[in-house]
């Protein structure tokens, strides 16, 4: 039995990332719900001056369970009320990340460009094995490398 093996299987992650991405689902499912409020109050939000983009939800109401809010403003309240807890999960991640090194795991090298091509043609199913990963695959790293460059957490 490894250090990381407790007995009902290896555990990839640390609880707070587990704790942090769970938080972030339900949150935002939440804000989603919110933000659906948000727009049957307010259905023409965003659009001055005539429709600038498609609205593929143009005259059609969201169900009421999934909805957050009753109405425009307390859509709005909800919206912004979660968005706090949401960051503070977020820089919670972050300074784990930070704090435990694990950062330099989540980071896309030139050396994974070979493996990350090769679990592309997994996906795509041109290659029936699936290619050999640490804790993260090549691809998941690119993706991890992307967002932090483009500046989301």
């Amino acid at each position: 039995m490894t250090s990381e093996d407790d007995g009902r299987g290896v555990r990839r992650h640390h609880r707070i990332v587990r704790v942090t991405h769970w938080c972030a689902a339900v949150l935002i499912f939440g804000m989603i719900a919110s933000g659906l409020q948000i727009y049957r109050a307010y259905p023409r939000f965003g659009e001055r001056g005539g429709p600038y983009l498609p609205q593929p939800f143009q005259d059609r109401a969201f169900p009421e369970w999934a909805r957050l809010g009753g109405w425009l403003a307390g859509g709005l309240n909800w919206h912004f009320f979660l968005m706090w807890p949401l960051m503070l999960a977020g820089g919670v991640y972050i300074a784990y990340l930070v704090a435990s090194g694990e950062w330099r795991k989540l980071l896309f090298r030139p050396r994974d460009v070979g493996p990350a091509v090769e679990m592309q043609k997994y996906y795509l199913r041109l290659r029936k094995e699936h290619p050999p990963q640490g804790k993260h695959n090549a691809l998941q790293k690119l993706a991890y490398t992307f967002r932090a460059l483009a500046g989301s957490p």
